[in-house]
Order: structure tokens, then C-alpha cells, then sequence
């Protein structure tokens, strides 16, 4: 009898050592996902961040760009403009004048 009871106290004390260890696993495992997790969203923020910048910059040249396209035509139509007032300038003046006087 007292084999049995020293041996359920060594079975006993062996299954206890196994849970401790099997609680030791797991916080490892824990921490160690916490770990990668924290890795793993950082590198996925950092290609995030590094295609939101590479997007930033497609359409700041896309913008300067069009600014360029937009100030060409904007020049060419104002020296149209200028071009055609010096052409017509004076007619014109005549004709206000003339439509002011001799009315």
C-alpha cells in the first residue's frame, strides 16, 4: 500500500511538472506571437506607407504635368488674345468713337 500512494505521488508530481511546463509553452508562444504579430503589421505598414508615397508622388508628377499643359495653353490663348486686340485695336476705337460722337 505504501508503494501505491508513493506511486500516485510521483505520477502525481509528474503530471504537474507536464501542466507547468504546458503553461511555460504557451506564455512562450504568447509572446512569441505577439512578437511576429507586431512584425508582421509593421511590415505591412511599411509597404502601405511605401505605396501610398510612391502613389503621392505618380500624381504630383501627373499634376505638374497638367499645370505645364494648362500654362501652355493658357499663353498661347493669351498672345492670341493680344495679337488680335493689337490687330484690331484701332478699328475698334474708331468704331467706339465714332458710334459715341456722331450719334
Amino acid at each position: 500500500m505504501p508503494d501505491i500512494i508513493s506511486e500516485i505521488v510521483s505520477e502525481d508530481e509528474k503530471a504537474r511538472n507536464r501542466v507547468q511546463a504546458v503553461k511555460e509553452e504557451k506564455a512562450q508562444l504568447s509572446s512569441k506571437l505577439r512578437s511576429q504579430r507586431a512584425a508582421i503589421e509593421e511590415k505591412h505598414q511599411n509597404r502601405a506607407n511605401d505605396y501610398v508615397q510612391k502613389y503621392k508622388e505618380e500624381l504630383n508628377q501627373k499634376m505638374i504635368l497638367e499645370k505645364k499643359r494648362f500654362e501652355e495653353s493658357y499663353n498661347k490663348s493669351l498672345q492670341s488674345l493680344l495679337e488680335q486686340y493689337e490687330a484690331c485695336r484701332e478699328p475698334w476705337v474708331q468704331s467706339i468713337y465714332n458710334n459715341c460722337i456722331h450719334k
